[in-house]
């Protein structure tokens, strides 16, 4: 017993000596000094953007002084890909990608006038829609329902609204791709300019009628452009975003009767982000240091405090609307949503373009090099095409930033290849990518699903490729990771164990040879 209960200490301080041993990140101070290339055209005083505004939300954190991490730690691993192309759609100058609530589809739109459902599992093309003119090639004009029963699509000729259970398309008389629509997709919301003036169109989608109200502006001077972003439950408030030569305004325009109320002065709408449920968005304030979020429901400004001495240069919120990740001039950060609270500084070279869709990881994509570089998933034969980076790291903690390589294999690959969309399977499992390369550079691949692991000589005219990445290569990594440290680990603590026993073993031995010749001599 006594040898069970020395063992069992023994172990315990062993693995409190290897995590004592284990080196810690080093915080390293964020350089405080301020953005030279600030909007001077966004500028305005920041006594009436306060007075606006609800700071309940403040971070309880003081950014003023914060420290990012030291260099994050890199790890190759390998990730499985399938590039998928069709045509119709993906090869046709590929412009948005949108995946169903269920994850089941991709909704593929061109930058021409064709729209492609994909089915995931099989990747495969299962029904093609043709728009009535060709898409305005605006990321903001296609928007699919939250609840994923229609797409719609702003084109040349209207607003193309696709059943996505019939894939019937129906065309609103709206040349726009300043709406917004409720989460069913039955009622949509424009601001459009009609005879010089600035009107809000309410749309019963699936009757066609139009109601128009002109929008009534406190600020006694019509906007140059004004974008819709969100709409409440009900209905009754579009939040949308006026801009003006000295400023923008994120105002709530009642679409029944036109008017609008001004909530705060923002900057720079366009790098903002709106929740899932459509019922919040976040913008930077007007002094691009804070993030304001406007809740449609109920009209109320919240600030997340996030680096006065920085400019907000992108943002990006998980699926859960959980985390915001926000970058600046300074540095990355990483915040609580719901609190305003700051989570975690970043590292610069964490991936800070998307959040996974539980929150828990930050994730990248970029254009990386030519296959015959090697690295991470390059294979025999993958000489000449061009890879895609793709980075993951903890959200909460860690500074160890995992790389994967796969594979562009369309027209252009080895040459000029852009991202034109990425999105998340709703369980986090996979990432899509929408990728186009430049044709006149490049050989080749072939035009249905091919695998990642080599080249393809078949030829093709498409240009673009869907890529389903396999992020599940990311958790092998980390259990391989925690195997290898266990399997380190393991022969230390039982060498400690009979280490352990074999001394108290001794000692007992000399004690009853001690107390065997003190008998002796009696």
């Amino acid at each position: 017993m006594v040898c069970l209960a020395l063992s069992a200490c023994i172990v315990l301080a062993a693995l409190w000596a290897e995590n004592a041993a284990a080196p810690k990140a080093k915080a390293v101070e964020i350089a405080q000094g301020a953005d030279a290339t600030g909007a001077d055209t966004m500028a305005e005083s920041s006594d009436s953007s306060n007075s606006d505004t609800d700071t309940t939300a403040d971070a309880t954190s003081d950014t003023s002084a914060s420290s990012t991490p030291a260099e994050a730690q890199n790890e190759s691993v390998t990730l499985d890909s399938t590039n998928f192309s069709d045509p119709a759609c993906v090869g046709a100058d590929p412009g948005a990608l949108r995946i169903s609530p269920d994850g089941a589809t991709a909704y593929i739109v061109s930058n021409g006038s064709e729209v492609c459902a994909v089915d995931i599992p099989d990747f495969t093309t299962t029904h093609t829609a043709t728009l009535p003119g060709d898409s305005l090639g605006i990321e903001g004009g296609v928007t699919l329902s939250t609840d994923g029963t229609r797409l719609f699509v702003a084109t040349t000729a209207g607003i193309a609204v696709i059943d996505t259970a019939s894939y019937a398309v129906t065309t609103l008389d709206l040349v726009t791709s300043n709406y917004v629509v409720t989460r069913d997709g039955s009622t949509l919301y424009a601001v459009v300019q009609s005879g010089g003036t600035w009107q809000i169109d309410t749309v019963d989608v699936a009757g066609g009628g139009i109601t128009s109200q002109p929008v009534v502006f406190q600020e006694g001077a019509d906007p140059s452009v004004v974008n819709p972003l969100i709409v409440s439950d009900d209905g009754v408030t579009v939040i949308a975003d006026a801009q003006y030569d000295s400023a923008e305004h994120i105002l709530a325009i009642e679409p029944s009767t036109g008017s609008s109320t001004h909530l705060a002065v923002a900057a720079v709408s366009y790098i903002g982000c709106a929740s899932p449920d459509g019922t919040k968005v976040y913008v930077p304030d007007s002094s691009v240091s804070n993030v304001l979020e406007v809740n449609a429901n109920s009209r109320e400004v919240g600030v997340i405090s996030v680096d006065s001495q920085a400019r907000i240069v992108s943002m990006a919120l998980s699926a859960d609307g959980s985390r915001l990740a926000v970058g600046t001039s300074t540095g990355a950060h990483l915040y609580d949503a719901a609190s305003g609270a700051k989570v975690r500084d970043l590292a610069a070279n964490e991936p800070d373009a998307y959040v996974s869709p539980d929150g828990q990881y930050l994730m990248s994509v970029s254009v990386g090099g030519d296959g015959a570089a090697g690295g991470a998933g390059a294979a025999s034969g993958a000489a000449g095409l061009t890879m895609l980076d793709v980075s993951r790291s903890a959200s909460d903690s860690g500074t160890t930033v995992q790389t994967g390589q796969v594979y562009y294999d369309g027209v252009g690959a080895g040459g000029d290849v852009e991202v034109r969309g990425v999105a998340f399977a709703p369980d986090g499992s996979a990432m899509y990518v929408l990728a186009t390369g430049d044709a006149s550079s490049g050989a080749s691949s072939n035009t249905g699903a091919s695998s990642s692991t080599g080249a393809s000589s078949t030829t093709s005219d498409s240009v673009g490729r869907l890529i389903r990445i396999d992020l599940n290569g990311f958790s092998d990594a980390s259990t391989a990771a925690q195997k290898s440290s266990s399997s380190k680990t393991l022969p230390l603590i039982i060498a400690l164990v009979v280490v352990g026993c074999a001394l108290i073993a001794g000692s007992i031995w000399i004690r009853r040879r001690l107390a065997s010749a003190e008998s002796a001599k009696r």
